[in-house]
């Protein structure tokens, strides 16, 4: 939490205040299971940032990141975006391949322009000017658009939180008239978790309905990513379902998959620890306890391994009732 220099003083950059927030927000938590398991995880994040950071300057976001992905190298916890992320710090060939891309973009048919923005956003690529090329050629072949590609196209902008009305409009209208019935888990949870995260017209309640029918027909099958989707989706969804007219089918929804929580968790990576506990949190799952706790556990024993993101999802969760 900060650096210490060699007169003993605290030297607190921004990230080290909020830490030191978090620390003194916890010790006011009633003391209870979670709490404790929170205050474990707070003082060995605070140990381990002092032992790397003692007698130097408060580093920045850039250079944590840097660490963080050092660390899950050694440790073989990188996904491929992970992997890649480091060549796009090459401004140059990002810079280049966003020209090629835009330049050549009437040439995309629609899976071809959902691999394209599920490329860019997943290397953390924001670039205006592209992503409005592929909206305006999207809507263009709208009508040939199938589930999936919507899919990872709205995925991609809600990755990057970039709020297109018409191009939303438009891929919901096509993926209203889809048999859901055969759609997988990928396609349904990353339409789910997009929609969630965008700012959807009324005019998608239908298309909720659906996607809401078919995640409870695959909760018991869903894959370990797709069971992550699907909660922070439904998390997401959650504050709209008032105004959609879909609450209690979300609620019944949201159970079948919470109880998947439990069998996952030991298997979730170190980041995804606190997305869960946020989703069961926010969704007021019953009998979310025993599997929050199980997270708050797991959280500890890999706590180097979390960013702050995850350390206030997990606060969240300890500190609701």
């Amino acid at each position: 939490l900060g650096a210490r220099g060699v007169d003993g003083e605290c030297r607190l950059g921004a990230a080290g205040a909020q830490r030191r927030r978090v620390l003194h927000d916890v010790q006011r938590i009633q003391f209870s299971a979670l709490a404790e398991r929170l205050r474990t995880l707070a003082a060995q994040a605070e140990r381990h940032w002092q032992r790397r950071h003692v007698g130097v300057e408060h580093p920045t976001w850039t250079q944590q990141c840097d660490e963080a992905d050092a660390l899950r190298a050694t440790r073989g916890r990188r996904s491929c975006s992970q992997l890649l992320a480091p060549r796009a710090r090459d401004q140059r060939l990002v810079q280049k391949l966003v020209l090629v891309a835009r330049h050549s973009i009437d040439g995309f048919r629609p899976q071809g322009l959902a691999m394209l923005a599920l490329g860019f956003s997943s290397l953390g690529v924001f670039s205006e000017p592209l992503f409005k090329a592929i909206s305006a050629a999207t809507m263009r072949q709208a009508s040939e658009c199938n589930v999936q590609d919507a899919a990872q196209i709205l995925a991609a902008f809600a990755k990057l939180k970039m709020q297109d009305d018409e191009l939303i409009a438009a891929l919901c209208e096509g993926a209203g008239q889809a048999d859901w019935a055969l759609q997988g888990g990928e396609s349904v949870t990353s339409f789910l978790w997009a929609l969630g995260t965008l700012k959807t017209p009324p005019a998608v309640r239908s298309l909720l309905r659906a996607l809401l029918g078919r995640v409870e027909q695959l909760a018991p099958t869903l894959r370990l990513r797709h069971i992550v989707l699907a909660l922070t989706g439904l998390a997401k969804v959650s504050s709209k379902a008032e105004e959609l007219n879909v609450s209690k089918r979300l609620r019944r929804v949201a159970a079948a998959v919470a109880g998947r929580a439990a069998e996952v968790v030991e298997r979730l990576d170190p980041q995804d620890l606190g997305l869960v506990a946020w989703a069961l949190t926010a969704l007021d799952a019953p009998a979310r306890g025993p599997v929050v706790r199980d997270l708050l556990g797991r959280a500890a024993a890999v706590c180097e391994e979390l960013s702050w993101w995850s350390v206030a999802h997990l606060e969240y969760a300890a500190r609701s009732p």
